[in-house]
């Protein structure tokens, strides 16, 4: 049985948005492969190796893994924004692995590509296949600032360039498309393009609001105040539930903005601040709401995996634009059961009233839900994109 090694960012059970992607296409792959996922751990109680179920997870430790504040001044003075000592950390563990035939490392961190190829270096015959969620050269929240990012463009991309030459070919969501045409236009013919792998029937439930009369509305993320500011979005929805008493609002999120949403709730009982969860429970909330709701980046510089996540789960979103170029309104306008509520229009009687009548008189078609699902997101399924590894890299079972 050939083996296939993953690198991901923070795994099983402390998901981050990219492995918790990841999972979904290795749950495909598990049972005709050998897997094995590598990542730092999160928690030092988290046992160094164990089987999550038909994988192996090998996790490790690095210098000032807790210490963001030295690995943010790492980043700064490194030429291309990365941790060295991550990188190491990864290549340890792959080089105690006897034998490898692929490597998939999933980008973010990117240090999971560069220490892919110094293992590359060593065995020629290994294939690497990173499968790009983010931007790397282009990223400003990466490279902390737009001029450092200018300063470090060069070899950013120079770097870029090596990789994409060293790999079998990427996997690359759809936003990466333009920048990687347009900056490594000559290696186009290994650019295989997906999505952000989507959840499969056993993580939703179509029946969350048959004969109820409670609505339970849930946003699980984060919010930052330059980023992604829940004001506006608290705002409407207070208006909301003051028009329609069966409306319920939980919010389970992290960031910088606890004094916001802590006084939206004070000021109606209906809101609930949660504080964060674990990805776990955030998508049992999910499951068990009636409708999702998203907020968008003031930039558009990617698509967030939770906009995916939340189509996952077949429910009615509400998605609040803060940028006419968000990436998500695409999406979004082919998923037959969102609505989408540009901050722009500060009419809050007119959005409310708009948001309400989505909420009564849409409804999930739960017999017809998973066709158009599975037509309009083809590209986004788990089995889709498995099967494109199996294939590219001969290794069909």
């Amino acid at each position: 049985m050939k083996t296939i090694v993953f690198l991901t960012g923070s795994y099983f059970p402390d998901h981050s948005a990219v492995s918790n992607c990841i999972e979904r296409v290795i749950l495909k792959l598990e049972n005709s492969f050998k897997v094995i996922v590598i990542c730092p751990q999160t928690d030092k109680n988290q046992p160094l190796t164990e089987v999550h179920n038909n994988h192996k997870i090998i996790r490790f430790s690095y210098k000032n893994m807790d210490n963001k504040l030295v690995r943010r001044m790492k980043r700064i003075f490194n030429k291309y924004s990365l941790l060295d000592d991550l990188i190491n950390g990864y290549l340890n563990e792959i080089e105690k692995i006897d034998t490898i035939d692929t490597i998939v490392p999933a980008v973010m961190p990117f240090e999971t590509a560069i220490a892919s190829y110094k293992a590359k270096e060593k065995n020629y015959e290994l294939k690497v296949v990173p499968f790009m969620f983010d931007p790397f050269s282009n990223n400003s929240n990466l490279h902390y600032h737009k001029l450092l990012k200018k300063i470090k463009m060069k070899n950013l991309l120079e770097i870029e360039s090596f990789l994409i030459e060293s790999s079998h070919y990427l996997l690359l969501i759809h936003h990466l498309k333009q920048h990687f045409i347009k900056k490594h236009h000559s290696n186009k013919e290994k650019y295989v393009f997906v999505e952000h792998p989507l959840f499969e029937k056993d993580f939703y439930d179509l029946d969350t609001n048959i004969n109820k009369k409670d609505i339970k509305i849930v946003y699980t993320g984060s919010f930052y105040k330059k980023i992604r500011n829940p004001e506006y979005f608290l705002k409407v929805m207070s208006n909301v539930i003051k028009k329609n008493e069966n409306i319920y609002l939980h919010i389970y999120s992290f960031g910088d903005c606890k004094k916001i949403i802590k006084k939206w709730s004070e000021d109606n009982t209906k809101i609930t601040d949660h504080n964060s969860v674990t990805s776990d429970i955030a998508r049992e909330k999910m499951r068990t709401s009636d409708i999702l709701i998203g907020v968008g980046n003031s930039t558009s510089s990617q698509t967030p995996s939770k906009i995916f996540e939340y189509i996952s789960f077949k429910k009615k979103i509400l998605y609040f634009i803060k940028d006419k170029n968000d990436r998500n309104i695409e999406i979004l306008k082919k998923y037959p059961y969102a609505l989408l509520i540009e901050e722009s229009n500060k009419n809050l009687d007119e959005v409310s009233d708009e948001i309400n009548k989505f909420i009564e008189k849409t409804s999930v078609n739960n017999t017809e839900i998973d066709e158009k699902i599975n037509q309009i997101f083809k590209d986004a399924s788990p089995n889709y994109i498995a099967d494109i590894i199996k294939r590219n890299i001969n290794l069909k079972d």
